[in-house]
């Protein structure tokens, strides 16, 4: 692996979904003055499936009787209660995974009768019992029935599933269950011990080494930093590589020693000790760690299984590492992909691998990602592509993972078109429910949890979004999205970022931090310059949007952010936006709270208190914005307790939910609720 920290099926892909193409806007509002700076279990999650362009809702013009005068003088400062509201219950498992994934995650899964076992210590020759496994995953896989349970030991299983000749995948197609043995840690490592280096002198040791299989086989049509100018890789998308400090992000060649990668550099003459150097025009590879007595790695295998034939797969208590996957858009772009298919994924280790960990294309109404982790790969931990437009709905559930510190090669740093890079990004996919996770610490310019191009229904609710390097939640050209009781903080640009139609944002608490970075912010509604008549797999125009209940703090920056549509006539504007923007909480230290550019309204207008913003557009007059350096809101913010304590003005005093907020977030509908998140995943261990 290629990096300086260890944290670091359809058998057609559908392009275009998969590259998660981002169009930036064209438009940037004018930096405030001040840098910006801040930072139980549920029940059933209803999703709405809504694409229609509502009529545009003009905001009150009159505020209500009830109406909350915002606060723009420091509360007293008054130590928290004595008797603090009681914390939530758990919402789910990620704070009891192991979120380094060094160790997979314990099980204990019945064995039906007739399973075939596979360990790493087996024999192909024999017949797959308990007493004697077999070893290779091809002739486990064949030894299975449709329908059958392949159960793995403990250990590294340093195989794949090849094509008959052993140089490509091969597509597994029957109905099977893939599972760890009870108590037992397997691992699908895509590495290989290599032990025959030769000394070529100044403290470098090499040896021949090729990988056609790589990059779909592809791997030697174009050198990894230069790859196909119309980005079509064949192992990365042009425009997604090219961080000067990670020169070879690229290129999916990897070596390890004792376990901890060596970082690729791009001459010979740069090798030294922690480093490695490959030749792809003379196959060969040099590295600058003397490997005597050492345990030396190279990735040697670019997936482990490509699982499709619309069928209904099982992978539980695995973990996959090591392998060269790659970040352009094929087969092998995972270390497991499935495609087309009903698909379980629980339990499961994804690390260490090229590219991305997992991959799907089109998963079945059903699939779930469950109590799984996903760190330290190369490109995003998990990559999926729906069916959005077609009858086919996905409903995909991810549900109680870990996801953090993915995106390790630093993918999309200048990315213009194909902008992918995050803990996890989703495409076209028609229902999904994100809940109760963790989307931490994405590196570079990668989002921590990002769903792109014609979404639709999603639900985002109760998920800790954290220090990801950029934007925290992106709902973009999507539509019918549920965003609710999400703590969203320390995020290197926008904490919760909406381009999309009728979607609702309830709930969140967002918290902005400058010593993070100068370009955080927190709230930002737009329209995407690209539109459903100017391109395809684009969701409706921005509008219908509802903004409520949200508290969003910080001593510097804009809090949230309204700017016009920048496609010309084809596209939305702010006054075009909302359906129900009020009774949010902001605390901040006097700087513009609101950037707000709008038809009627100055072009680039600031607004550093509700009041004004209130009489300029009619919206948010039951704000309340706190212009205090005392916290007003949380139980202890600076030791990440974020519950609302019961001395707070955002106490039980949001709106009451509508009845799909409410049964996304576990809730009774209709009763006041506190502003802010209500709960969400607990930290990992």
């Amino acid at each position: 692996m290629k990096r300086t920290s260890i944290l670091y099926l359809a058998t057609t892909v559908l392009v275009l979904g998969l590259l998660g193409a981002c169009t930036p806007p064209g438009v940037t509002a004018p930096q405030s003055p001040g840098r910006p700076e801040g930072g139980g279990p549920l029940l059933q999650v209803g999703s709405t499936t809504t694409t229609a362009r509502p009529a545009t809702t003009a905001p009150p013009t009159t505020a209500p009787a009830t109406t909350v005068t915002p606060v723009t003088t420091a509360p007293p400062a008054t130590a928290p209660p004595t008797t603090t509201p009681p914390p939530p219950p758990p919402v789910g498992p990620p704070g009891a995974l192991d979120a380094s994934g060094r160790t997979v995650p314990s099980t204990n899964y019945p064995i039906p009768a007739g399973a075939v076992f596979m360990a790493p210590n087996g024999n192909d020759s024999n017949p797959g019992t308990q007493s004697a496994p077999v070893q290779s995953l091809r002739r486990a896989v064949s030894l299975t029935p449709s329908g059958g349970t392949l159960v793995l030991r403990g250990g590294d299983h340093r195989t794949w599933y090849p094509d008959g000749a052993g140089a490509g995948y091969e597509i597994v197609s029957k109905d099977l269950t893939i599972q760890a043995f009870p108590g037992e840690q397997p691992w699908l490592n895509g590495a290989d011990v290599i032990n025959d280096w030769t000394s070529s002198g100044a403290g470098r040791w090499s040896r021949a080494w090729s990988t056609p299989s790589f990059c779909e086989g592809a791997y030697y049509r174009l050198a990894p930093t230069a790859q196909s100018t119309n980005n079509t890789g064949p192992c990365a998308h042009r425009d997604q590589y090219g961080d000067p400090q990670y020169p070879m992000a690229g290129d999916p060649q990897m070596v390890f020693v004792n376990g901890i990668p060596l970082r690729q550099v791009a001459s010979l003459a740069q090798v030294a000790v922690g480093t490695f150097h490959y030749d792809w025009s003379a196959r060969r590879v040099t590295i600058g760690n003397n490997p005597a007595g050492q345990t030396v790695e190279q990735a040697a295998r670019p997936v482990a299984l490509v699982l499709g034939g619309g069928k209904n797969y099982t992978v539980r208590g695995i973990g996959f590492r090591r392998f060269a996957s790659n970040e352009y858009s094929s087969l092998t772009r995972g270390a497991l992909y499935v495609g087309a298919n009903r698909v379980i994924v629980e339990k499961t280790v994804f690390t260490q691998n090229a590219g991305h960990g997992l991959a799907m294309s089109g998963p079945a109404n059903g699939s779930s990602v469950t109590q799984s982790v996903f760190v330290g790969n190369g490109a995003n931990g998990l990559t999926a592509n729906g069916d959005a437009g077609s009858p086919q709905r996905n409903d995909l559930l991810i549900e109680g993972n870990i996801f953090s510190g993915n995106n390790a090669e630093r993918f999309g740093t200048n990315c213009s078109i194909s902008c992918a890079a995050s803990n996890v990004k989703l495409t076209r996919m028609n229902g999904f429910i994100a809940r109760n996770n963790v989307f931490e610490r994405a590196a570079g310019a990668a989002a921590g949890f990002w769903c792109d191009l014609d979404c639709r229904g999603g639900v985002i609710v109760n998920n800790l979004v954290r220090d990801n390097g950029k934007h925290g939640i992106y709902y973009e050209v999507s539509s019918g999205g549920i965003i609710a009781s999400n703590l969203v903080t320390g995020n290197g640009e926008i904490g919760i970022a909406i381009a999309s139609a009728t979607t609702k944002v309830f709930n969140n608490t967002v918290t902005i931090d400058a010593a993070r970075s100068p370009k955080a912010q927190g709230v930002w509604i737009y329209d995407d310059g690209r539109n459903p008549s100017s391109a395809s797999s684009v969701g409706p125009n921005t509008s219908g949007v509802e903004l409520v209940n949200n508290i969003v703090a910080g001593p510097a920056g804009v809090l949230v952010k309204a700017v016009n549509g920048t496609g010309g006539a084809g596209n939305s504007v702010t006054t075009q936006y909302f359906a129900r923007f009020d009774t949010n909480a902001y605390q901040h230290r006097g700087q513009n709270i609101y950037n707000w550019l709008s038809p009627g309204v100055p072009p680039g207008s600031y607004f550093n208190n509700s009041r004004d913003f209130a009489a300029a557009t009619g919206w948010e007059r039951n704000a309340i914005d706190l212009n205090t350096a005392t916290d007003p809101f949380f139980v202890n913010a600076a030791a990440g307790d974020f519950r609302v304590r019961s001395n707070s003005p955002a106490f039980r005093t949001g709106q009451a939910l509508p009845a799909d907020v409410a049964t996304a977030m576990g809730v009774a509908a209709g009763t006041a609720v506190n502003r802010g998140a209500l709960s969400w995943a607990p930290p990992p261990n």
